[in-house]
């Protein structure tokens, strides 16, 4: 299949371009720039920092690149996100219609609900959305954890998770293909809430949305067919929210998320993340007992992989990688 800026956006698949454009959107494409031959190249910040190299051919065809593990489509979100940014920066490239730019039947719909919201009372309004709040239990916890004051219960979350991967499986328990997108689709607005969270200063509220996430769906993604990536795009997605947390939390709340990391990433289940969190907790220590226990605990996984070459060099280069991140 070849891809091209006039049909990337039709090429691509849906749910990966969407995440591009999230991660465009959201200003994570960095230092993008174009060389002497008329190739691309840029930075996407992750839960890691990779590459992205893109160039065209004569015939128009994108030949594209990236350092992230992506393996089951023609391209990953982090090249659509690039894609995006070089249409944004490049006035030579011909504008394709952009989705979320675009004037749809659905924004016109919104424009004339707005218009009728507006006409309402106060009263009307409170009895309208309290009507919703009993039906839509994820609704009324939005609504709490974005404007109330008191950090909602994990628990609430556990259960939307749960309520999603429910909708995905099939007749006999399963997660097929289709059944990780619908799981994921019902995963992604608690993904959305938890970024806006952060964003607007509350990454104490975050956290627990983020966790059952991780808690969920780490220990049962090797059972399911998730060969489009989105549910591993879901646990990506909140191992980067969860570093960002980190980096913003107030100083008397890294404890709790700290030993959070640190009691999850023994458990055998999340032995396929077990790094992933102690990269997070390295953002999180404030005392030199602290950053013993976690240099400590990496010293110990290393030692676990010395019987196997690939993993032994793996966990040296992860350790390095999170004890980089204390010192610094």
């Amino acid at each position: 299949m070849t891809v091209t800026f006039r049909n990337f956006e039709h090429q691509i698949d849906p749910t990966i371009l969407e995440r591009g454009w999230q991660y465009y959107q959201s200003g994570k494409v960095r230092g993008l720039e174009k060389d002497d031959e008329g190739g691309w190249f840029a930075y996407v910040s992750g839960t890691v920092k990779y590459e992205v190299q893109i160039e065209e051919a004569p015939d128009g065809e994108l030949l594209c690149e990236c350092t992230c593990p992506y393996e089951w489509g023609p391209e990953c979100k982090h090249v659509a996100a690039v894609l995006y940014a070089i249409k944004e920066q490049n006035s030579d490239v011909e504008d394709t219609q952009r989705r979320p730019h675009s004037k749809s039947p659905k924004q016109n719909h919104s424009h004339k609900l707005r218009a009728v919201l507006e006409k309402l009372s106060r009263e009307e309004l409170i009895t309208l959305l309290m009507e919703q709040f009993e039906r839509d239990d994820a609704f009324a916890s939005r609504i709490l954890n974005q404007y109330g004051d008191e950090v909602q219960n994990k628990s609430v979350y556990t259960r939307r998770v749960r309520e999603a991967l429910k909708a995905g499986r099939g007749e006999y328990g399963y997660v097929d293909y289709w059944g990780a997108s619908r799981a994921a689709k019902g995963i992604q607005p608690i993904l959305t809430e938890a970024d806006a969270l952060i964003t607007q200063g509350q990454p104490q509220k975050a956290a627990p949305m983020l966790q059952p996430i991780i808690e969920v769906l780490v220990p049962m993604i090797l059972d399911a067919d998730d060969s489009n990536g989105d549910l591993g795009g879901c646990i990506e997605e909140a191992f980067e929210y969860l570093n960002r947390v980190a980096e913003v939390l107030p100083t008397h709340e890294k404890l709790a998320l700290f030993n959070y990391c640190l009691s999850q990433a023994v458990s055998e289940k999340f032995e396929d993340s077990s790094w992933d969190l102690l990269y997070v907790a390295a953002k999180l220590v404030s005392t030199a007992q602290e950053r013993d226990a976690l240099f400590k605990l990496v010293d110990q996984k290393v030692g676990s992989g010395a019987g196997n070459h690939f993993y032994r060099n793996y966990g040296e280069e992860e350790a390095a990688r999170i004890k980089l991140v204390v010192i610094e």
